[in-house]
């Protein structure tokens, strides 16, 4: 358990938890990086290291138990849940040293990735509240999954996100591309309707890699949870809820609604698989999720609002760099093609013509998209942003 720690900025008593086993850096050098960047902001501790099995929440509560004023803990967004289950509702300070793979506290809230950053910040950042999920009990901050959302966290494994890094959720999503849909029964605020889905995702924050908004105007701390029912089966499905996120052109229809509410019930006919933050929590047959409104005291900078780019305004400089733009895509259908050929003979049925000639395709698309840009360049590009402001969308 780490011990007592004061800070030179104030006389708080400060445990750091570190969590060994998460994101993909060496785990040694990254325990010896935080020993001396936590000297140099003038904490001196040993970081207490979690347990496989029980990851943060024993350290947590030894923390609380010892007195504690703030907990700090590097680690990944699982860790930091973990933590916040054991504090919140009480006055200690959580501070958040990202060290995962997704990082998507830090992303949403805009805080500091950076170690030398992240430290100072943890360490004497000013407390901000935020709203706190409970999916059966088991604390989140971010995000509460049930369906192929939940099977991908189980199927991107440690070893897995490891190897690849946040490439591993997209190799697993590619796994459970054409999952069955579920049958649900959705209960919000005590209303109650009935929907087939590839995944329900109840959010506290709705951004996920890369600052896409998958769950649009998710806000920590209005007290609300956004609710999506995603039936984005199959890969073309995916493509165009994925594009509407990176626009940020959301809309409900037969592939994606969303709700809001604050007490979610989710019940099905045959058990589902579920996670919180990125933690497998195994299958369910019901979840039910509570919301304690600004539950968590967090440590955070002085501006914690993330700045995303404009989706017009990237598309625009992507088309001033008309030779990437066409090999990127190009490439990647041509690698798309390829893997769904592989899949089709692994699974004993003849590619079909598109998924024979990978090479072919990919090439035929960077030509087309050659042309078009050339176009689109002659015609003046993209000069005005389309997208829609927060509260034009409202």
């Amino acid at each position: 358990m780490s011990q007592l720690v004061e800070s030179d900025c104030s006389q708080e008593r400060v445990a750091f938890i570190f969590n060994p086993v998460s994101g993909t850096q060496d785990p040694v050098a990254r325990r010896t990086r935080l020993e001396q960047l936590a000297q140099e902001v003038g904490l001196s501790c040993e970081l207490g290291e979690t347990d496989l099995k029980e990851g943060s929440r024993p350290l947590a509560q030894k923390a609380v138990s010892d007195g504690m004023d703030r907990i700090i803990v590097s680690g990944g967004d699982g860790s930091i849940a973990e933590a916040a289950e054991v504090i919140a509702g009480t006055d200690i300070v959580l501070g958040v040293v990202p060290g995962g793979t997704g990082n998507l506290l830090a992303l949403n809230l805009g805080l500091p990735t950076d170690p030398a950053t992240a430290i100072r910040v943890a360490a004497s950042g000013s407390p901000r509240a935020i709203d706190v999920g409970r999916a059966n009990g088991r604390v989140f901050l971010i995000v509460a999954g049930i369906g192929a959302d939940a099977q991908m966290v189980q199927d991107a494994d440690r070893d897995l996100k490891r190897r690849w890094g946040a490439l591993a959720y997209f190799i697993a999503a590619w796994r459970n591309l054409g999952r069955p849909l579920g049958r649900y029964r959705i209960t919000i605020d005590g209303k109650t309707f009935y929907r087939r889905a590839q995944t329900i995702l109840v959010g506290n924050m709705g951004r996920i890699t890369g600052g896409v908004e998958l769950i649009p105007g998710t806000d920590p701390a209005d007290g609300m949870f956004d609710v999506a029912v995603i039936r984005a089966r199959h890969f073309r499905d995916v493509v165009t809820v994925g594009l509407r996120a990176i626009l940020g052109r959301h809309q409900s229809d037969n592939l994606t609604e969303t709700f809001r509410g604050r007490r979610i019930v989710i019940e099905t006919n045959r058990p589902q698989p579920y996670e919180v933050d990125g933690n497998d929590l195994g299958e369910t047959r019901r979840l039910e999720i509570t919301l304690q409104p600004k539950a968590l005291k967090l440590a955070c900078p002085e501006s914690t609002a993330p700045s995303f780019p404009n989706p017009a305004a990237l598309i625009a400089e992507v088309q001033a760099r008309p030779y990437w733009m066409p090999l990127l895509v190009g490439v990647g259908t041509g690698a798309f093609l390829a893997a769904w050929a592989h899949r089709d003979r692994r699974n004993g049925t003849e590619p079909g013509i598109a998924t024979r000639h990978p090479v072919a395709i990919g090439a035929l698309t960077a030509v087309a998209l050659s042309v078009a840009v050339a176009v689109s360049g002659r015609t003046g590009g993209v000069t005005e942003d389309t997208t829609q402001s927060e509260d034009e969308r409202n």
